[in-house]
């Protein structure tokens, strides 16, 4: 699991909000979002914004989970070079 996988689940657990209910209004197949939830695969920047509207996200949760997908994507030692 990601840091980003483990927000994800985090916030559908507190919403309360089924993988159908995301799946149907994000657009994105529940085998996806299985994947996803459990750090298997990594959403395309597409596929984050649609959860991010499905989920109802605040701005600074999605700029967390941007930071959280930037890390996941480049790895945690990468990322801290490049925001230096």
């Amino acid at each position: 699991m990601t840091q980003l996988s483990d927000r994800i689940s985090e916030i559908l657990e507190e919403n309360g909000d089924s993988l159908d209910y995301i799946s149907k209004t994000s657009n994105i197949g529940r085998i996806t979002l299985n994947r996803i939830k459990s750090g298997e695969f990594l959403p395309s920047k597409e596929q984050l914004n649609r959860l991010y509207a499905s989920m109802r996200l605040s701005f600074s949760e999605q700029k967390n989970l941007n930071k959280l997908y930037h890390i996941a994507r480049l790895g945690e030692t990468e990322f801290q070079k490049q925001k230096k």
